[in-house]
């Protein structure tokens, strides 16, 4: 379970963070921020996770996004 949790959450923080990045929004400070969570979520990413945990985070996320989608008409 940690490790499906592990990668489930270090993988949408990524995601977060490069949606941020392209959002044109973030200020300099904020950029420098986000470039600094990235550059510590890659040493994250670069662990290895067993697959039936990765399999599990991805199915995990998946479910969430089409419950929010669901629950904001998207």
């Amino acid at each position: 379970m940690a490790h499906s949790e592990f990668a489930r959450w270090r993988d949408a923080a990524h995601e977060a963070c490069l949606t941020l990045l392209t959002s044109g929004t973030v200020t300099a400070l904020g950029r420098r921020f986000v470039e600094g969570m990235l550059e510590t979520l890659a040493a994250w990413r670069a662990e290895r996770v067993p697959a039936e945990a990765s399999a599990l985070a991805h199915r995990a996320a998946t479910r969430h996004r089409l419950q929010w989608a669901a629950r904001h008409d998207t």
